[in-house]
């Protein structure tokens, strides 16, 4: 679990324990939600509430797309 407010996307995919490639090939099926962007430099980032429902889902293994997974 993480305190910071925005988590870049590799930190994400750190803290769910899968690797970048992996996080944004789930990211692109529709099983994590995608990162907001950054007002000023459109760098992706998790802020708090998508880092909880990123961590909810690789708890829980039910997708933000609502299918179970693998």
């Amino acid at each position: 679990m993480s305190d910071e407010v925005v988590v870049s996307v590799r930190r994400m995919a750190e803290l769910c324990q899968l690797s970048r490639s992996r996080f944004y090939d789930l990211v692109d099926a529709g099983v994590f939600p995608k990162p907001v962007q950054h007002p000023s430099s459109n760098r992706p980032m998790f802020d708090r509430q998508l880092q909880d429902k990123c961590l909810e889902i690789r708890r829980t293994g039910i997708g933000a797309n609502g299918i179970p997974v693998l």
